[in-house]
């Protein structure tokens, strides 16, 4: 998953702490639904989409070769996992903290494949 403008959407009514389980009770509160996928729903046709996900661990990736970006790994209510790039610049444009534990709801993302020596999923 790539990012896009207008990625992370700080809520309260998203906010930890949230307990396991609680994910289909914050999709009945959101009133103004897209398209909401789970991770092993999404695929690179995915676009008008959101998705709620539980942060597992995260990490500012800051090599000297390529843009400073935050990487994350994302987990559904399902346990599907899925790792996640932001781009600083995006991330900081919000002024969001993401800890690990939060559940956050992501908009307007991409999706694209693994590229990389690496997978963390």
């Amino acid at each position: 998953m790539e990012s896009r403008r207008s990625d992370l959407v700080p809520s309260e009514k998203y906010s930890t702490p949230a307990k396991e389980g609680t994910y289909k009770k914050l999709l009945t509160y959101d009133k103004v639904l897209r398209k909401r996928y789970t991770v092993s729903g999404l695929g690179p046709r995915t676009h008008d989409s959101e998705i709620l996900v539980k942060v597992l661990r995260f990490w500012l990736n800051d090599h000297p070769t390529s843009a400073k970006r935050l990487e994350l790994i994302l987990s559904d209510e399902e346990g599907e996992k899925i790792q996640a790039t932001v781009h600083v610049s995006v991330y900081e444009a919000y002024d969001c903290k993401v800890n690990e534990g939060d559940w956050i709801l992501i908009k307007n993302f991409n999706v694209t494949t693994q590229t990389g020596h690496c997978r963390a999923t």
